[in-house]
C-alpha cells in the first residue's frame, strides 16, 4: 500500500494499492457486479464486514478487456444470500484495559478501547424461490490520545504582572521597559481577552498546560439482500448497503481541545442484477448500481467565531460538504469462452463550502 489520493475527503477505510506497477488509485472495485469506486479519487468505497461476504477475488494480471476502466488490478466482492435454511450469527470483539495483556516492554496496559459487535441472519421467504439475508455491525473506538504540552498565560500575567519574565518587556509606544514588567490591562487587546476566556490558565511561572485531544469514532454498517429464482433460467437479486462513520468535533469551552475538524462520512450503495440463461452455452447478465457518498467536515457547535471575538477578518468557510453520486448499468453476454461486457456510468461530484 502506498499513501496518496486519500485523506479526510475519503471514507476512513479507503486504501491506495498499487497493482503491477499501476497507479495507487488504479484498482477497480466491484461489489455484486456493480462499480464500487469513490468518484472523487477513484479509490475503494467502504467494504462490508467479513460476515456479510460470500467470496472475493483479486485479479492482478491478464485481466480481460471487459475490465478496461483501470490500469491496475480488479477486486471483485460478492455478498451472501439467503438459502432454504435459516442461519445467522452473533459476534463481539472487545479490547480494553480490563482484558488486554500488558506489553512486555510497557509499564502499563494500553488505554485503547475497541468494541465491535453485530450479527447476520438469512433464510427462505418461499422455498426454492425467494430468499433474504441481512446484517449489521457497529464499531466503537476510543483511543488514548498522546499528552500535549502547551504554554498559556498564567493567572498573574492575565492581570498584567509579567514580573516572572526575566527579559525586559518593551513598551512599543515609548521604546522603554514597562516598569517591573507590569503591563496595564487597559493596553490589552479586547479580542485577545475574549479569546483567552476559552483557553485554560497556565501553571504559575511556567504557564505550562497538559491536555489530550479526544478523537472518538463510531461506525455502523447495514446490509439487506433479496434473491429471487424466477425460473430455472432466470434469477434476480437486489442489495442495499449503508455505512456511516462519525468522528465528530468536540468543544466543551476549551479551544485547546478543538484543533481537529469533525468528519461524518455516509455511503449508500444499491445494486440490482438479473442473470438469464439464453442457451446451454450463452448467458446474459445485467447489473444496475447506484452509489451515494456524503462527507461533512466542520467544527463543533458553539466554537466562537472571529466576529464573536471582535476580530474584523474575512469569514472562514467553516464547513465543507462533499457529495458524489454514481449510476452505472453493466450488461454482459457470455457465449462459449469469450464474453462481451459494456458499462455506462453517470457520475456527479458536488463540493459545498458555505461561509
Amino acid at each position: 500500500m502506498i499513501s496518496g489520493f486519500i485523506g479526510s475527503k475519503n471514507y476512513p477505510t479507503s486504501e491506495t494499492i498499487s497493482v503491477a506497477g499501476g497507479a495507487t488509485n488504479g484498482t477497480d472495485y466491484l461489489m455484486d457486479g456493480g462499480f464500487y469506486n469513490d468518484v472523487f479519487s477513484t479509490v475503494n468505497l467502504p467494504l462490508p464486514f467479513p460476515d456479510l461476504l460470500q467470496e472475493f477475488s483479486v485479479q492482478t494480471n491478464s485481466i480481460p478487456a471487459s475490465y478496461g476502466e483501470r490500469a491496475g488490478g480488479v477486486v471483485n466482492v460478492v455478498t451472501k444470500s439467503g438459502t432454504n435454511v435459516y442461519h445467522g450469527d452473533l459476534f463481539e470483539f472487545i479490547r480494553n484495559g480490563a482484558v488486554n495483556a500488558v506489553n512486555y516492554f510497557a509499564t502499563k496496559v494500553d488505554e485503547q478501547k475497541r468494541n465491535q459487535f453485530g450479527g447476520t441472519f438469512g433464510g427462505p421467504i418461499k422455498h426454492d424461490k425467494l430468499f433474504f439475508f441481512g446484517g449489521w455491525q457497529e464499531t466503537i473506538l476510543r483511543t488514548a490520545p498522546p499528552t500535549t504540552i502547551s504554554f498559556t498565560p498564567t493567572a498573574a500575567e492575565l492581570t498584567g504582572d509579567f514580573s516572572a519574565v526575566t527579559t525586559p518587556i518593551i513598551d512599543p509606544t515609548t521604546g522603554q521597559q514597562f516598569p517591573g514588567n507590569q503591563i496595564p490591562t487597559a493596553r490589552f487587546s479586547a479580542a485577545t481577552l475574549n479569546l483567552l476566556k476559552y483557553i485554560p490558565v497556565g501553571a504559575p511561572v511556567t504557564g505550562e498546560v497538559e491536555y489530550s485531544i479526544p478523537s472518538p469514532s463510531n461506525e455502523n454498517q447495514y446490509l439487506g439482500r433479496i434473491d429471487w429464482n424466477q425460473s430455472n433460467r432466470d434469477s434476480i437479486f437486489g442489495r442495499y448497503y449503508y455505512t456511516k462513520n462519525s468522528n465528530p468535533a468536540a468543544f466543551n469551552g476549551d479551544l485547546l481541545l478543538t484543533t481537529e475538524p469533525g468528519v461524518i462520512d455516509t455511503v449508500q450503495a444499491l445494486t440490482a442484477g438479473d442473470t438469464f440463461t439464453l442457451s446451454p452455452t450463452a448467458l446474459n447478465t445485467l447489473h444496475f448500481t447506484w452509489t451515494y457518498e456524503r462527507i461533512n467536515r466542520g467544527p463543533a457547535a458553539g466554537v466562537p467565531s472571529a466576529a464573536f471575538l471582535g476580530l474584523n477578518v474575512a469569514p472562514s468557510p467553516g464547513k465543507t460538504h462533499r457529495r458524489s453520486r454514481l449510476l452505472t448499468t453493466s450488461p454482459q453476454c457470455a457465449e462459449h469462452a469469450p464474453s462481451r461486457r459494456s458499462t455506462r456510468e453517470l457520475s456527479r461530484l458536488q463540493m459545498i463550502s458555505p461561509s
